[in-house]
């Protein structure tokens, strides 16, 4: 519970840093075509922006922080239930069974392709 939460609140950390610098530079985007040319038309796009900004950032911050809160979620949980399974031998085995089970996983989620060896029946 306490490595899931630490890591949502990472996640949310990196995910308002990323999604402020993103939602800043797409509201750029999409308004470069009739920028402001007065004074009083400047401090209203940057606000404007602003709260653009702030919306978007949660929204990132919360989408970030719960995919690492769930994908750390799952490596403590794995781990848990290997050691478990060992008959509570705690040591590096546990870990590292967790950390390929969940890497495997992520990659299968992600859309990485699972590599095929050159000899055999591949198709």
């Amino acid at each position: 519970m306490t490595a899931s939460s630490l890591a949502f609140a990472c996640g949310g950390i990196l995910g308002l840093s990323h999604g402020s610098q993103m939602a800043s530079l797409r509201f750029r985007a999409e308004n470069s075509h009739r920028l402001p040319t007065s004074q009083r038309g400047w401090y209203l796009y940057h606000k404007t922006k602003n709260y653009y900004v702030m919306r978007d950032a949660g929204k990132e911050a919360f989408r970030m922080g719960g995919k690492l809160g769930a994908w750390v979620g799952l490596f403590v949980l794995t781990e848990e239930a290997v050691d478990r399974l060992r008959w509570r031998h705690e040591d590096f085995a546990s870990s590292t069974v967790a950390g390929l089970s969940v890497a495997g996983a992520f990659s299968l989620w992600s859309g990485c392709n699972i590599p095929r060896v050159p000899w055999g029946n591949c198709r």
